[in-house]
């Protein structure tokens, strides 16, 4: 299962560079192939060098512990239900560059089960090649079983998670705008299958069959 999220990209401070690190330099993204501490950037080449941090938003539902973020702001730890203000929307932060970030999940033992993961040092590189010309993209989650609380049929509840590789970044795809044959039907294939598994086995929504023949007829 995937989910569309936002990816934004904002002004870092320049105390402590990191290896690996997005910098800004006259319009154009690189990415710095040193740790860098503030005194580096006082020569005149280096000073105009912007450090910048990725950060990628879901829809997900917020909660007390969340960090989050909204337009061009810097990210806030959500602790009193306030990220609904005049109509702005505040986004969980799911994945990051910013390291302070969970150094400060770190030293709380609450906000550890909010945990913020990495991104990929292929898709830094991606974001780069494109100078920043990635807003969206399609984060894959997973579903879990978290008990039945009782239910007659003895069937687990079922939730969903952030489906997470082992050196704990997060699968990232960009969003296609194009799409081959074979790739709409396997997208519409995984859509029948998630609507009969989420439905009741005497009532779908889709007539299987029908569809069927329509791809078949239209694709």
């Amino acid at each position: 299962m995937k989910k569309l999220c936002k990816v934004v990209m904002l002004p870092a401070e320049k105390d402590k560079v990191s290896k690996g690190q997005i910098f800004e330099y006259f319009g154009k993204l690189g990415i710095f192939m040193s740790d860098y501490r503030k005194d580096y950037f006082n020569n005149t080449f280096e000073h105009d060098m912007n450090p910048q941090h990725l950060y990628i938003l879901s829809d997900d539902k917020l909660k007390v512990g969340d960090w989050m973020q909204r337009g061009k702001e810097k990210p806030v730890l959500n602790t009193l239900h306030f990220y609904f203000d005049f109509g702005v929307v505040y986004r969980k932060i799911i994945a990051t560059t910013d390291q302070s970030l969970r150094d400060e999940i770190a030293k709380s033992p609450v906000d550890k089960q909010y945990p913020i993961y990495c991104i990929s040092d292929e898709f830094i590189r991606h974001f780069c090649k494109s100078n920043g010309g990635i807003s969206e993209v399609q984060i894959e989650y997973e579903e879990y079983a978290v008990g039945n609380y009782g239910m007659s049929d003895g069937e687990p509840t079922i939730d969903e998670r952030l489906k997470v590789n082992p050196d704990n970044t997060i699968f990232i795809d960009d969003v296609k705008d194009s799409w081959n044959r074979e790739q709409v039907i396997k997208e519409i294939e995984r859509f029948i299958l998630l609507e009969r598994k989420h439905q009741d086995k005497y009532s779908h929504f889709i007539d299987e069959k029908n569809l069927r023949q329509w791809i078949k007829e239209n694709l």
